[in-house]
């Protein structure tokens, strides 16, 4: 039997491991985390898919995972259709793609998007808007808002410092929105601060991904009967535990084992 794999660089992957878990929660999770080279929103493109490719080898061929959710919308813009036109018997999944379904169908006229640069770079948001059948008239308006990222692996406690972090990025939408997408898997861990400054529609694509993912079972049972069932979740970084643990233990509200990894030298 196999496990569902999740995979990102840094601290985001926790609300999408949370929100899995709260609606499928039967599963057995594996989390590889490539703190190592942590955050991938400064990376290059060529970086951020050989670092991409590189965990989810290691994750089919050294963790037996049968499925992975690719839990940073960094490496699923930069990696994720390469990955899947290159090994469709290895299923990845993005948490980019039910986010953009999500904005589609809320047929607002003006969407904010906060991602990293790398994202921004890359125009995966409006492309796929549009690709996947979004109003014409519809603005995506797409701000960078790098210092969250920061400020979560960090481990910043301060409620207005948060705030005042985030209302930075807020101001910069050219003008006001109806719907504003969470496009790092890091910043819905600020959603309560997000929903004090933020009154309209709030769009976080790890929940949705993992809403998703009850559709996506129904239609490949043959994947869905694969996958083992006791509950349990696994812990694996590239780069050092403990300073993964302790804030990942804050976030989880439990004690994890964590486990190095190489990707490289396919060693643990």
């Amino acid at each position: 039997m196999k496990k569902i794999g999740v995979f990102d660089s840094g601290m985001g992957w926790l609300q999408t491991l949370k929100d899995l878990r709260a609606i499928h929660p039967e599963y057995d999770y594996v989390f590889v985390g490539d703190t190592k080279n942590n955050p991938y929103g400064e990376k290059t493109w060529k970086q951020i898919r050989d670092f991409t490719f590189s965990g989810l080898d290691y994750m089919f061929d050294c963790l037996d995972v049968g499925l992975v959710i690719l839990a940073c919308n960094t490496a699923s813009a930069f990696a994720v259709r390469d990955w899947q036109a290159i090994h469709p018997d290895k299923k990845v999944l993005s948490v980019t793609i039910p986010g953009i379904e999500a904005m589609v169908g809320k047929k607002h006229d003006r969407i904010g998007v906060l991602v990293t640069e790398a994202t921004m770079n890359s125009g995966v948001y409006p492309y796929l808007f549009c690709r996947l059948g979004g109003r014409q008239k519809t603005i995506v308006d797409v701000v960078a808002a790098p210092k969250i990222v920061w400020a979560i692996e960090s481990g910043l406690k301060d409620t207005q410092e948060r705030k005042k972090i985030l209302q930075e990025y807020l101001n910069k939408f050219v003008e006001p929105i109806d719907s504003l997408v969470l496009g790092c898997t890091h910043y819905p861990i600020w959603i309560n601060e997000v929903r004090e400054l933020f009154s309209g529609d709030i769009i976080d694509p790890g929940q949705e991904a993992a809403l998703a993912m009850i559709s996506y079972f129904f239609r490949h049972p043959e994947i869905e009967t694969t996958l083992s069932k006791q509950s349990s979740v696994s812990f694996y970084v590239t780069g050092d535990p403990d300073e993964f643990a302790l804030p990942a233990q804050n976030l989880w509200w439990a004690s994890i084992a964590v486990n190095v990894i190489d990707f490289w030298t396919k060693k643990s």
